[in-house]
């Protein structure tokens, strides 16, 4: 397919659907190529574009489930005045181009390996998500400015997992080009290890903590139930007994087991506690490394996450994205 981009450029501006910056791609600056994906042209915010991403197999492009996937279907066979990067080039699909990934990878992959030895290893191919593809793309083309607008990776789906790729090919990318990430964006984001932060527990060591002293709960749980086996064993003694004497050594009896079944109960209970607060420990954990609220009840500038300035944040650029849009999707 003969290029319809009409004039080289060194910058470029990859736009995802995040509403924190989107809205704030440079689409009015005609230095910049504009890059966007997948459904994101049904959306007022996208005002200009240069080229396309569908990176997903066919048969998730060509769903019609609902309006949105009819729709983008639709629009994908239509001809386009740019191209879409495919993972093959699709003779319904007009503007389809055959994304280059074996070129890339032998330019830009072949010092991560994976193996016992770098003689006995494996290129690793590290695309987890559709950025990953854009920004190498990007790369491949020779852009000199790379700027990211409306990507997070901070909610917990499948944009966990995405997130890992997505800093892999920023980090490369910066070997070769000058990368704008957004002040919003929590990608390539944290508070500095040894001087910010102190050494903290890790999320396996807390597992283990946990498994512990769930074991420790299960085998306490155990010793209560034979306690209490044994009282209520002797209770029914008790009631049996006829002679004066037999019943009180019963009684006695049934008194110390009643002691000893409190006390394993408490030792039940104190177990208990600790796997909860290191369950709950862990859950702040995953939080955290999710940018969501860490769900311990601290809140304020020095704390994880303040949830009033976050909606203020995602309100203020909603409200900037329903700006009217001007020129076309060229």
């Amino acid at each position: 397919m003969t290029s319809t981009i009409k004039q080289k450029r060194d910058r470029v501006a990859i736009v995802g659907f995040a509403g924190t910056s989107r809205h704030l791609a440079p689409y009015d600056d005609d230095r910049y190529e504009i890059w966007c994906l997948n459904e994101a042209h049904r959306q007022s915010w996208l005002k200009r574009l240069t080229r396309w991403f569908q990176i997903h197999q066919r048969w998730d492009f060509t769903k019609a489930n609902n309006d949105a996937y009819r729709e983008h279907w639709e629009w994908l066979k239509e001809e386009h005045p740019f191209p879409i990067y495919m993972q093959e080039q699709q003779d319904d699909v007009p503007s389809s181009v055959k994304y280059p990934k074996r070129e890339i990878v032998e330019r830009f992959c072949q010092n991560y390996r994976r193996g016992r030895s770098l003689e006995d290893s494996e290129v690793s191919e590290y695309f987890t998500s559709s950025f990953a593809y854009m920004c190498a793309m990007a790369l491949y083309l020779d852009f000199k400015v790379i700027e990211v607008y409306g990507f997070e990776m901070a909610t917990d789906t499948e944009y966990r997992y995405q997130k890992g790729s997505t800093e892999f090919w920023v980090g490369i990318a910066g070997q070769h080009a000058e990368i704008l990430i957004q002040a919003e964006c929590r990608l390539i984001q944290g508070a500095l290890y040894g001087y910010e932060v102190s050494r903290m527990i890790n999320r396996q060591r807390l597992e283990f903590l946990e498994n512990r002293y769930t074991g420790e709960r299960d085998r306490a749980v155990k010793d209560m139930n034979r306690i209490n086996g044994r009282r209520l064993e002797n209770d029914a003694l008790h009631q049996q007994a006829k002679r004066t004497e037999l019943k009180q050594t019963y009684a006695i009896r049934g008194r110390e087991l009643l002691q000893q079944e409190i006390r394993s109960n408490a030792v039940v209970n104190e177990k208990q506690g600790r796997a909860n607060m290191l369950k709950d420990l862990i859950a702040t954990v995953d939080n955290m490394h999710a940018g969501k609220d860490p769900g311990d009840g601290f809140y304020g500038p020095e704390g994880d996450l303040d949830p009033q300035l976050e909606q203020q944040r995602q309100t203020e650029a909603e409200e900037a994205a329903q700006e009217p849009s001007e020129g076309p999707l060229a």
